[in-house]
């Protein structure tokens, strides 16, 4: 009967992380609602991200200077909101990938505010994540 028991819960434990595995990249890294009410989504597919080395804050500075993905994510927003006369950095996070696989994988996420006539906007729902190889992966409609 205990091995019967320990089988089911190592099966029940087997079929957890595959099912976590499977959501990965289908599941948000990070909502956000914007000013009209309208949500948007971080997805970060395993694939996206297998592409960039592996780091642990441990070992080091990461492989991707901040002011590289600062400059990446800026170039990339500078042409995604064109209707704006410019962006500001308004924050960078570094975060850890949150599936089970690949292993060691981090991003930044830049997060900016529009301006007009010089004057920043503070409204939410510009950002950006900077893979550690310089990937751009922009955000997406959330339904």
């Amino acid at each position: 009967m205990v091995h019967v028991l320990f089988l089911l819960i190592g099966l029940w434990g087997a079929s957890e992380v595959l099912a976590e595995e499977q959501s990965c990249g289908s599941q948000a890294m990070m909502t956000m609602t914007k000013a009209d009410g309208s949500k948007i989504g971080l997805f970060i597919l395993p694939t996206q991200i297998s592409n960039s080395p592996a780091w642990s804050p441990e070992t080091g500075e990461p492989p991707l200077p901040v002011s590289k993905a600062v400059q990446l994510a800026t170039e990339w927003a500078k042409k995604e909101h064109k209707r704006f006369d410019s962006v500001q950095v308004r924050g960078i996070n570094l975060g850890a990938y949150g599936c089970p696989t690949p292993k060691h994988r981090w991003y930044y996420t830049v997060h900016f505010v529009p301006v007009v006539e010089t004057i920043p906007l503070m409204v939410p729902g510009y950002f950006v994540a900077v893979l550690m190889d310089g990937t751009i992966v922009g955000p997406t409609a959330v339904k």
